[in-house]
């Protein structure tokens, strides 16, 4: 089984850091997807072993980048 995590962005702060402890103590395989900026947080996931997925968006509301599901 594989889990994805999708969030907004993974700069620092609280939100991104608390998705990076959580995914160290699942059972499962994750992949995470980023919107707008992979940030250092990615670094450190992908550190985990956690593969980080950076859809380019220019915001929340930036559809143009929607065909980057289809990876």
């Amino acid at each position: 089984m594989r889990a994805l995590h999708i969030i907004t962005g993974l700069g620092v702060g609280g939100a991104e850091q608390q998705l990076r402890l959580l995914l160290r103590h699942l059972p499962v395989d994750c992949d995470v997807v980023t919107l707008t900026n992979p940030g250092p947080v990615a670094d450190g996931l992908g550190a985990d072993g956690v593969r980080v997925v950076h859809l380019g968006m220019g915001g929340n509301r930036d559809l143009a980048a929607l065909p980057a599901w289809s990876r």
